[in-house]
């Protein structure tokens, strides 16, 4: 089993790049989306997020405020390593869970994609793919599929990695800068270079 990590910025294609590779077979874990599910429901996690951030950052009914986090977590590098030393481990487990899994059913190609890919343990991937765009793309992408504004994506996009930091760890990058069909082209063209 050839185990992947597929990241990039908001809005450079990560999550097209893995629906691709679903296309072709290949497993995928959603760190940011398990991250989402524990933060909302592992006691343990919602434990450190209460102490670290304080009962704000739930409501009255045990929701996760979002708001109020990403809040905090863009503003403050400091509250962006608290939150994830609080979540970083629990995913892990969750993806080696999964790993488990996935090699007993005899899966091909493993993927674990993350925003935060290369702020975590990487050592169990065989390959880091990092897709990537220029930022006046992937800001409108990101208005595009979200709302909101200019200022709002870059704000996020600067509590994220850079780039140029991103692509000097990868083992393999994907330039998402044409049409679906030249993505797919460039995801199939990675899976001969790295799988085949």
């Amino acid at each position: 089993m050839t185990i992947l990590g597929v990241t990039g910025g908001i809005g450079s294609g990560k999550s097209t790049v893995c629906k691709v590779l679903e296309n072709r077979g290949a497993r995928v874990f959603y760190a940011d989306d398990v991250a989402k599910q524990l933060m909302a429901a592992d006691s343990v996690v919602k434990a450190k997020i209460i102490e670290a951030f304080g009962k704000e950052s739930y409501d009255e009914y045990g929701m996760l405020d979002r708001a109020y986090l990403a809040k905090r977590i863009f503003s403050s590098d400091e509250d962006r390593m608290v939150i994830n030393s609080a979540v970083h481990p629990a995913v892990d487990r969750a993806f080696e869970l999964f790993a488990e899994m996935a090699e007993k059913e005899g899966v091909r190609i493993l993927v674990k994609e993350g925003a935060l890919l290369l702020e975590t343990n990487t050592e169990s991937l065989d390959y880091v793919i990092v897709v990537d765009a220029p930022a006046d793309e992937r800001i409108r992408r990101v208005i595009a599929r979200d709302g909101g504004s200019e200022q709002g994506v870059l704000a996020r996009m600067r509590g994220q990695q850079s780039a140029s930091d991103m692509r000097a760890q990868a083992g393999y990058i994907i330039e998402n800068t044409g049409t679906e069909t030249d993505l797919e082209n460039s995801v199939d063209e990675m899976i001969e270079a790295l799988v085949a």
